[in-house]
């Protein structure tokens, strides 16, 4: 009876040793899908990162042309204003060159009205005696 009791026990040993043996095997199996699931994330985590660090750069670079257009921008205002403020000061010139003009036409006896001054382009002014035809004719 020791006997048949000794062989059921080491049955059973021999059992629990093969039960232990695949428990170890699924065990190593599941540690191994565990590593590789970490390795997958910190793939994920150092393409996420660099990816934020792209981002960071392109927003960088975004600000960077920004401000060139910016200032850019900032310049060319300066240089309308330039050129509107000498329009400006053109025009007052020639409004003060035609006043004037008009004014020695006014004094000088025999001198048609300031309608019929020449404008500043040389042009007959309109309804003066040598701009129209039968003026010309007459003379």
């Amino acid at each position: 009876m020791r006997r048949n009791e000794l062989g059921r026990l080491r049955a059973a040993l021999a059992q629990k040793d093969a039960q232990l043996e695949s428990s170890r095997q699924l065990l190593a199996l599941e540690q191994s899908a565990c590593e590789e699931k970490l390795e997958s994330i910190a793939t994920y985590a150092a393409a996420a990162s660099e990816r934020a660090e792209q981002a960071e750069q392109a927003a960088v670079s975004a600000e960077a042309r920004a401000a060139r257009a910016e200032s850019a921008l900032a310049q060319r205002e300066s240089r309308l204003l330039a050129i509107a403020t000498q329009a400006e000061a053109a025009a007052q010139q020639l409004t003060a060159a035609g006043d004037e003009r008009a004014a020695e036409a006014c004094a000088t006896p025999g001198t048609p009205p300031p309608a019929a001054v020449a404008s500043d382009s040389g042009a007959p002014a309109r309804g003066s005696a040598s701009g129209t035809i039968d003026a010309q004719i007459a003379e």
